[in-house]
């Protein structure tokens, strides 16, 4: 495992308490960054944004999306890679 930084194993010393989840990669599917990539190269527009929602036990990433400097579109990629909706 690679190395914390200070405050995140100080927070992973502490009894019963763990490292925060963003220095981690998800045990199975992708990252939020592989999902702004994803989408990013799926719109060719400039990532604003990009969240994830936990629904039951997947997760899912809403990646709002600068397309041709004008419009803006949400894309949801599910923790497969795969894009569920574009709006």
């Amino acid at each position: 495992m690679a190395a914390l930084p200070g405050h995140a194993k100080r927070a992973a010393e502490n009894e019963g308490a763990a490292a925060p989840s963003h220095y981690f990669s998800p045990a199975t599917g992708i990252s939020l960054q592989q999902a702004t990539t994803i989408a990013r190269q799926a719109t060719g527009g400039r990532v604003l944004s990009a969240a994830p929602e936990v629904r039951g036990s997947k997760t899912e990433y809403r990646v709002r999306v600068l397309v041709d400097g004008a419009r803006v579109r949400t894309v949801v990629v599910d923790d497969q890679g795969r894009i569920k909706s574009e709006r």
